[in-house]
């Protein structure tokens, strides 16, 4: 699962994603030729923006995932924080599969969520460990040292890393 923060400053993240989608699959194919992929996308803004959270559930359809991220844009945002907590909240009610099976979600954002929301984020990252869904935070260059912070305890929380762009990524 994707969990993408759509506003205004996070317009090259994204458009990065809609290019790299393909090699990301055909490299999950060609180390791992015997796994059936599925792939969902979260966008998030804020209250008050045009939305707050977009969810598009799984699909093993490439091409149909693919024509959902490319409707996506970034815009809105404005005050810094975002709706990172109700995104994760999302996240948590897609159908992942049961069973033996890797349940993978990349948080890629630049800005916490609201500090009154902090408390609502851990929980839903408590949600999704006890699901065992690992989150990969993808801090966004110039990431908040309150999101950094949130982003890392997410990632060690559910076994998962945090990574980071640069300009020069």
């Amino acid at each position: 699962a994707f969990v993408v923060d759509a506003t205004g400053s996070m317009s090259d993240e994204l458009e990065y994603l809609k290019t790299e989608i393909d090699y990301i699959a055909q490299s999950i194919e060609g180390d791992h030729p015997n796994v059936t992929m599925r792939f969902a996308l979260i966008v998030y803004r804020d209250i008050g923006d045009k939305y707050v959270t977009r969810v598009t559930d799984f699909t093993e359809n490439l091409d149909d995932f693919r024509a959902e991220l490319e409707k996506q844009s970034a815009n809105g945002g404005g005050d810094y924080p975002e709706a990172m907590d109700q995104a994760l909240r999302d996240m948590n009610y897609l159908s992942w599969d049961d069973g033996n099976t890797a349940r993978v979600a990349f948080l890629v954002a630049d800005a916490p969520p609201h500090i009154e929301d902090a408390s609502a984020f851990l929980n839903e990252v408590d949600v999704a460990r006890g699901q065992g869904i690992k989150i990969y935070s993808v801090a966004a260059s110039g990431v908040a040292d309150e999101a950094e912070y949130l982003m890392r305890v997410a990632s060690q929380t559910t076994l998962a890393r945090y990574l980071f762009l640069t300009d020069d990524s």
